[in-house]
């Protein structure tokens, strides 16, 4: 490959309208932490200092006009940060940028780049217009490959946690290993590249120790948590930066012990948490009352309850385990809170084996509690269904949006019905509304009151 020498970086995310929080009236400014991560990372690496970089967060631009603008900022590495709901737009404007600079170099980064991603027929040609794909983490990743550049071969195959292009598909490089040294990683938060007043982010561990097979979480490994000193660094840069909230990124806010009890520590001996807002998810089989007591202890609170659907069967046969039996103890705790400002529980809509009596049941008994009640779309992801589901669960997706089509339990027919009647459903209700993967059903009671269990479902 004949790449320009690389001396201007231009790093670009493109964050979706999100599900959460519930409260439209707030200004919720989402920047992209993904790719601040790696911004961060390249800042603070002495050896990389006469490298010019930029990010760039562009919702919503089309391909066309940001291959243009890439083009006049002259960038010699182009890094994209993929997700779902960016990694067409992405690969349409590296393809417009490789006709019109053949010697600019390409990275795909995110949870979306991947050899599975690129083989989807919409993706075919992703090997013929980039120059690499960052699997997993990729703050040590990128920095090893700006050093090694993209003039020999030999230095970029011997980068760990890569894919790289060949005449028919791209080929891996030596797995990377989830980082264990977490501490060590530059802070977007400590380096002051969190715009202030926008909503921070808060990440305490990586990884995850559950097997949900429609996930891509990962699995956990070994003391893949921030230490308690850092995140008294990380708390007390957040809140310098005075932002609208904090998005706790990680898998749930009680999914690995030892990460929680540094965050503990972290935020008593900070007070940082006494002022601030939190958006966190909870696993509820996991819930003690240490979550609770350190939850009380925050300013304000937006939980999010995942259980995906109420129906065991449904959970075992995508690997979810559950505690069903201590879900309504869970609910009325975490509902009994006093800085408490809002409360949704999780579903998925198309989980194999699920269907639509089954899904309706989960549905009603999930808005009877009366608390806001966010539905997600199953979608197919290449580390998740995509790649561990078994046969028998006969998946069909769409390849562009990824979104889950039919399966066993689900025709295509009986899932765009469901979809179409949670749309007429949500559009309904004020303060309800729905997005290209999402509905979100407002709270039907006041604090401390239970709605009838199913006036909405009944009504339609």
């Amino acid at each position: 490959m004949n790449r320009r020498e690389i001396r201007k970086v231009v790093l670009v995310a493109a964050s979706p309208a999100l599900a959460k929080p519930e409260n439209r009236d707030l200004d919720w400014s989402f920047p992209s932490f993904g790719v601040r991560r790696i911004q961060a990372s390249i800042a603070s690496d002495p050896a990389l200092a006469d490298v010019e970089l930029e990010t760039w967060e562009l919702p919503g631009i089309a391909a066309e006009e940001l291959a243009s603008r890439l083009l006049d900022a002259r960038a010699d590495l182009v890094g994209f940060s993929t997700y779902v709901w960016s990694f067409a737009g992405f690969l349409e404007t590296a393809r417009r940028l490789r006709r019109a600079d053949p010697r600019i170099s390409l990275i795909f980064g995110g949870p979306a780049a991947g050899p599975r991603m690129c083989a989807l027929e919409p993706y075919a040609d992703a090997h013929e217009v980039l120059d690499a794909l960052v699997i997993g983490e990729g703050e040590r990743t990128i920095r090893e490959v700006l050093a090694a550049g993209f003039s020999d071969g030999d230095r970029l195959r011997a980068v760990a946690g890569l894919a790289l292009p060949t005449s028919s598909g791209f080929e891996s490089t030596a797995p990377r290993p989830l980082d264990t040294r977490l501490d060590e990683l530059a802070s977007p938060s400590q380096l002051g590249l969190i715009p202030r007043g926008w909503v921070a982010y808060l990440e305490t561990f990586r990884g995850c120790p559950m097997s949900c097979s429609f996930c891509e979480w990962g699995v956990m490994e070994a003391g893949a948590h921030f230490s308690a000193e850092y995140l008294e660094r990380e708390l007390a840069a957040i809140a310098r930066a005075r932002p609208v909230s904090i998005y706790q990124v990680d898998a749930a806010l009680n999914l690995n012990k030892h990460a929680f009890r540094g965050l503990e520590a972290a935020a008593r001996s900070t007070g940082a948490l006494r002022d601030q807002t939190l958006i966190t998810l909870l696993y509820p089989a996991l819930l003690d009352e240490g979550h609770l007591r350190f939850l009380e202890r925050v300013g304000s609170l937006f939980l999010t309850v995942g259980l995906q659907s109420f129906d065991e069967e449904v959970n075992t046969a995508v690997e979810r385990r559950t505690r069903r039996d201590r879900f309504e103890r869970v609910v009325a705790d975490l509902d009994a809170l006093p800085n408490l400002r809002g409360l949704a529980i999780e579903l998925i809509l198309g989980l194999p084996t699920d269907g639509p009596e089954r899904f309706r049941a989960s549905l009603e008994r999930a808005l009877a509690y009366g608390l806001g009640v966010r539905v997600y779309r199953c979608l197919v992801l290449p580390n998740g269904l995509m790649s561990r589901a078994p046969a028998a669960h006969q998946i069909r997706f769409d390849p562009a949006s990824l979104a889950l089509t039919s399966s066993i339990g689900w025709s295509r027919e009986a899932l765009a019905v469901e979809q179409q009647r949670l749309t007429e459903l949500t559009s309904g209700l004020a303060g309800g509304y729905s997005g290209e993967y999402w509905w979100y059903f407002p709270p039907t009671r006041a604090r401390g009151a239970r709605a009838a269990p199913s006036a909405l479902l009944n009504a339609s």
